[in-house]
């Protein structure tokens, strides 16, 4: 069963400045098989210094013990790496010891954080990777204080017609055509 949270977020782009916000709304979700999804629906790309209220706000406080115990029940030896780019961007990312004889230790996760300090890729991995990025990310970028939330349960509602569907307007330009003739 998925679980599927929109949150809108306002943070101020400078502080004690409360005319000057950045904002912009999120999905987060998690999936039946434990993968937890973040993805920019509109809006500036989410701080991240906000990943953590976002998670917090949008999938509630046992989110963090549900994880954890994921990433403890793990069956390999893991390590986190950071890789900072000419830019500044910095990528966290995850690596599991398969095979130890062989160096088999490849990526399971990543997190992109850009070099304005944004999530602009958003993040998607199982949940018990994410404990460890997380980590890692919050040694670096502490959680923001200063901001707003608004968390909902979307709906879209029915009414949508099928894409290739016709849209109508040549009928009713049709309609239009046919009283003008009748008008006159």
């Amino acid at each position: 069963m998925t679980m599927l949270q929109h949150v809108v977020w306002s943070y101020p782009l400078r502080e004690n400045d409360a005319d000057t916000f950045l904002r912009g709304r999120v999905g987060v979700r998690i999936s039946g098989d434990d993968r937890v999804e973040l993805k920019q629906l509109y809006g500036k790309a989410l701080p991240v210094d906000m990943i953590l209220p976002v998670l917090n706000a949008a999938l509630g406080q046992e989110w963090i013990d549900m994880a954890e115990k994921l990433h403890v029940s793990r069956k390999y030896h893991w390590q986190t790496e950071i890789r900072v780019g000419m830019s500044g961007a910095r990528d966290y990312s995850l690596r599991v010891l398969l095979d130890a004889e062989w160096h088999n230790a490849p990526f399971v996760a990543s997190i992109h954080v850009s070099m304005y300090g944004s999530l602009n890729k958003g993040l998607s991995c199982w949940l018990g990777d994410l404990p460890p990025l997380l980590a890692k990310i919050l040694g670096d970028h502490p959680p923001a204080k200063d901001y707003e939330l608004e968390v909902f349960q979307p709906s879209v509602g029915d009414g949508f017609h099928q894409d290739g569907e016709s849209s109508g307007l040549k009928e009713i330009l049709a309609s239009y055509e046919a009283m003008e003739v009748l008008a006159e």
